[in-house]
């Protein structure tokens, strides 16, 4: 089998002055860095005192329960009931919610591991955790 003659037209005539993208490539600009921002400077009480996990349970207005993990509780509930941006979808059409269980996690990963344990619990075996624990102004605290 025999090639048959490309005929030299323009556009055959460009691609053969273009450097192929196979033989070696243009060299691009560097990229600009942008400066990195830093943090926040913490207050002294904040580095000095780290804020624990909690994992709670309101109950909505409806009666079903939210459990969520949170570093402050009861700014976390002020969400849940419209104070602020940050409130539960779920929560947001059952308010009033009422904070009813809270109990402290060593870190964020068990209070994350603790709420799942939670949230698989059936409404009655959720009423029974809750009442369970001793009162403590108003909220149960394990």
């Amino acid at each position: 089998m025999t090639s048959t003659p490309v005929k030299k037209t323009a556009v055959n005539k460009a691609r053969a002055k273009a450097p192929s993208a196979t033989s070696s490539r243009a060299k691009s600009a560097p990229k600009k860095s942008t400066p990195k921002k830093s943090a926040p400077a913490k207050s002294a009480a904040a580095v000095s005192a780290p804020q624990s996990w909690h994992v709670y349970i309101v109950r909505c207005a409806d009666g079903t329960f939210y459990a969520g993990v949170a570093l402050e509780v009861a700014r976390r509930v002020a969400e849940h009931n419209g104070q602020g941006k940050r409130g539960a979808r779920y929560t947001r059409a059952r308010r009033p919610v009422k904070l009813v269980y809270q109990e402290t996690a060593a870190n964020r990963s068990e209070a994350g591991q603790r709420e799942y344990a939670i949230k698989q619990q059936s409404h009655a075996a959720k009423r029974a955790l809750i009442a369970a624990t001793t009162i403590h102004d108003g909220c149960n605290v394990h």
